[in-house]
């Protein structure tokens, strides 16, 4: 019998010659054969291995042509004789015999040792990240939306809600948080979801199984808690009840898992509170009305000698004598709240003064006269009638001088009244009251459509100024204190022709009388009557109301300087809806984003260095595994059967293993005939060239050193159907 030839013999054959049976028989290794014997017993094992199997002699054919090719249409040569050694078997990955039964062949009876499998490595360095583009674009679109729903969140931060923003029409603010929360999500699901998948792969790898021998294996129904875990949430929990947080699928399953709380968590991020907002325009609270000068008269008789106010102003009047309640200019607020600044305008201001009354009675003419200072007076018989007389008429003032050159008074008047009954006696009193054009500083602000005026100060020191012949003077207001927000270059004045029709008028309605007794009431006039009421009551917030009415009819029909038009402009506010976010939320997508880019690194580097392709859920992949004989027939019928399969063989523990061969020698062992011939690839073999791939699951057990042994029918591992021992 022929030795092997040198050039024929593998170099992980010399180096590992226990791995080869034909080269451990060889006499040059001093190992026992037996020419005519049928079996070869190996020295090193008590095992007794068959003949080798025909389908050797292909193998053989490929090594042998003249291509290196495998050629299908190539004849098979003669079988070797049993005993004999193969000359040609030592290029190739040296098998192990294969045992048979029931006609079946079974995959080798090799020990899966820390030794044996360190033989079995197999990168692909320059496969590291080839298959994992689409997880790459996914990866980067979800941290790019997480970036761009930072700046979202940024850019409104404190600002007013925006209605819509965007396209066609635009979409709701919390449409487009939602949206790039969801794309986020979406994103990292899709390469998180590859990565569980992958994991699969490399938990079934026999060098992961190698890492945990002392630990529970791998099963083949494992394969479907990934592929459920990479799905959803249900199928999460229940890898991480299986894995028992031993594999790090655990960690995609956890992400997957919390992910689907972005879009619920997203509404905690931004929050909408109502503040009050200025409106930016111009129109939405235009100064209330206001005026600087007041010069509205009506001339009047032979040749326009007679000065009488306008009817504007003689209807004020009449409505601050007789109206209980004058109403507020009305100012026009875009919203429901506005304000103002301190606006100043020409006023009207009043004031009553308490003054002494002297009786003077004569019991020839039975008549007494109760007089004031100022002359105004009033008679009353002596007799014990009861009666009431009143008595208004204009008067020069002893408090307050009409004539004064400080202040401009447009109507001074005296008011006195006897009251005569059984019960009292004779009561005289009198009042002096005062109406002058004054300088007012209005606060207006209207609050949720309620608008309220307020006059916070006032000023009332005129300076007669002669003007030209065209008027005879003006009162112009002197000395205002800077608490009226007055500008300086404004000037605020009254004219003596306006000032003196106003005040021929009140002369005219200023004079009456009104006498009541039981049962009667005679007056001269309504107005005179309304003012005997309002002696009779508060008369002091008569003569306010009196005044503030004046007030309205003198903002209403002055006039402003052009350059003061817009100065007292009001704001506008409203209150809206201001986007606040809370960024303590973003730290919880923003901590899923990088837990998953780890988990997709650490999945890609595994992969890498277990030798292990990026087949994620793929299912060509499957279906070119092969798988051994005894778990497809403990599964037959399994497939017809409502969860057969996994009730049948999903529980069998087994591990991924792969053959390759190359011109560089061969990696792998064990389970060849198994194996399913793959495309060429590159990476794979001693030298790096060309390699032929055969992948394949394999059922282990327990060897009880600390490893797991390869399936074998005789150390009772009964895979025709009976279980597991």
């Amino acid at each position: 019998m022929d030795s092997p030839s040198s050039e024929n013999i593998s170099p992980r054959s010399l180096d590992y010659p226990e791995r080869n049976f034909w080269l451990a028989n060889h006499p040059a290794n001093n190992f026992n054969n037996t020419s005519d014997s049928a079996t070869a017993i190996n020295n090193n094992s008590s095992r007794v291995f068959p003949s080798r199997s025909k389908s050797r002699s292909r193998r053989v054919q490929q090594e042998t042509s003249s291509s290196g090719a495998w050629s299908h249409k190539a004849e098979p040569p003669s079988a070797p004789s049993e005993m004999a050694p193969d000359d040609e078997a030592s290029t190739y990955t040296q098998r192990l015999a294969y045992g048979q039964q029931d006609g079946r062949y079974t995959p080798p009876i090799a020990p899966a040792t820390q030794e044996y499998r360190t033989q079995q490595q197999f990168v692909h360095p320059d496969r590291g990240f080839e298959d994992w583009h689409e997880e790459f674009v996914y990866a980067f679109l979800s941290v790019v939306s997480f970036v761009a729903l930072a700046v979202f969140l940024r850019h409104y931060d404190g600002q007013v809600l925006p209605f819509s923003f965007g396209w066609a029409g635009g979409i709701s603010f919390e449409t487009g948080v939602v949206a790039l929360v969801t794309l986020m999500r979406v994103c990292m699901d899709a390469y998180v979801g590859s990565s569980v998948s992958q994991g699969a792969w490399l938990w079934v790898s026999d060098r992961a199984q190698m890492r945990r021998r002392e630990r529970d294996g791998a099963k083949l129904g494992d394969f479907r808690l990934f592929d459920e875990a990479s799905r959803g949430v249900w199928g999460s929990f229940g890898l991480i009840w299986r894995m028992k947080g031993r594999h790090l699928g655990c960690v995609g399953a956890v992400i997957i898992v919390l992910g689907h709380g972005f879009e619920t968590f997203s509404q905690e991020m931004v929050t909408f509170e109502q503040q009050s907002r200025r409106l930016d325009n111009e129109t939405a609270a235009p100064v209330p009305a206001r005026s600087e000068v007041w010069d509205t008269y009506l001339h009047q008789g032979f040749m326009g000698a007679d000065l009488y106010p306008t009817l504007s102003t003689k209807a004020a009047v009449y409505s601050g004598i007789i109206s209980t309640e004058i109403p507020n200019i009305v100012a026009y607020c875009e919203t429901a709240n506005c304000s103002w600044p301190l606006m100043p305008t020409l006023g009207a201001c009043g004031e009553c003064t308490t003054i002494p009354t002297v009786p003077d009675c004569n019991t020839t003419t039975n008549m007494c006269t109760y007089s004031t200072t100022s002359g105004t007076s009033v008679q009353n018989p002596l007799d014990s009638a009861e009666r009431s007389i009143f008595r208004i008429a204009p008067s020069n003032g002893s408090f307050h001088q009409i004539n004064s050159t400080s202040r401009a008074y447009f109507s001074v008047f005296d008011l006195i009244s006897v009251t005569q009954s059984t019960d009292m006696g004779t009561i005289a009193s009198a009042s002096e009251c005062a109406l002058w054009f004054c300088l007012q500083a209005h606060r207006i602000v209207v609050n949720n459509g309620i608008q309220n005026n307020t006059v916070v100060s006032n000023h009332s020191t005129t300076s007669l100024a002669l003007t030209n012949s065209a008027h005879g003077g003006e009162h112009v207001f002197v000395g205002i204190p800077k608490s009226l927000n007055t500008d300086n270059s404004t000037r605020y004045a009254v004219t003596h022709e306006a000032m003196l029709a106003l005040r021929n008028f009140m002369t005219s309605i200023t004079q009456g009388t009104v006498t009541t007794t039981l049962n009667t009431l005679d007056s001269s006039s309504d107005w005179v009557e309304a003012m005997w009421n309002a002696s009779t009551g508060d008369l002091s917030e008569w003569i306010n109301n009196f005044a503030f009415s004046l007030t309205n009819e003198f903002r209403l029909h002055g006039s402003v300087s052009s350059n003061t038009k817009r100065r007292y402009d009001g704001s506008a506010t409203q209150m809206t809806p201001v986007v606040k976010v809370h960024w303590m939320w973003m730290i919880y997508p923003g901590f899923m984003i990088l837990l998953s880019l780890y988990f997709l690194g650490h999945t890609i580097v595994a992969s890498s260095r277990d030798g292990i392709c990026g087949w994620k859920g793929q299912v060509l992949p499957l279906l070119f595994c092969a798988v051994d004989e005894g778990i497809y027939a403990k599964g037959q019928g399994g497939m017809e059967v409502p969860g057969g399969l996994e009730e049948r063989v999903g529980g069998i523990k087994v591990e991924m293993f792969r053959e390759v061969e190359g011109d560089g020698g061969a990696e792998g062992e064990g389970g060849a005939e198994a194996g399913v011939e793959g495309g060429r690839e590159r990476g794979g073999g001693g030298s790096g060239g060309d390699v032929l791939g055969r992948w394949g699951f394999r059922a282990v057990e327990d060897d009880g050193e600390g490893g797991y042994r390869g399936r074998m029918e005789s150390r009772g591992l009964d895979l025709g159907g009976k279980g597991e021992k």
